[in-house]
């Protein structure tokens, strides 16, 4: 239909704004998304393939794993950086009066 009416090129899937992600999954589909990431279903790619479009760039995701406890060397690092720039760690408990203090 586009190109009959001139059109050369299509961008897609959008968001419904430009805080939306954008683009579509193409490989990972056995992996649970952990926060809010595109998801479609295995045959869309193939499908739209199947129509004559290709993708232009690759958006990739990684999962980082976060160890249940800090590595010594961490630590170490993270006390030099606090005692050179005499940082504090601040423990916040939600309320508005904790806040305040940053």
């Amino acid at each position: 239909m586009g190109k009959s009416k001139g059109m050369s090129k299509t961008q897609g899937p959008l968001g419904f704004s430009d805080m939306d992600l954008e683009g579509m999954l193409v490989e990972g589909f056995n992996e649970i998304g952990t926060q809010a990431v595109i998801y479609n279903y295995p045959y869309y790619p193939v499908h739209l393939e199947k129509h004559g479009y290709s993708k232009d760039v690759d958006w990739v995701q990684y999962e980082i794993k976060v160890p249940n406890e800090i590595p010594d060397k961490v630590k170490r690092i993270s006390e030099l950086v606090q005692k050179k720039y005499d940082l504090k760690i601040l423990n916040f408990k939600k309320s508005k009066r904790d806040i305040a203090l940053c």
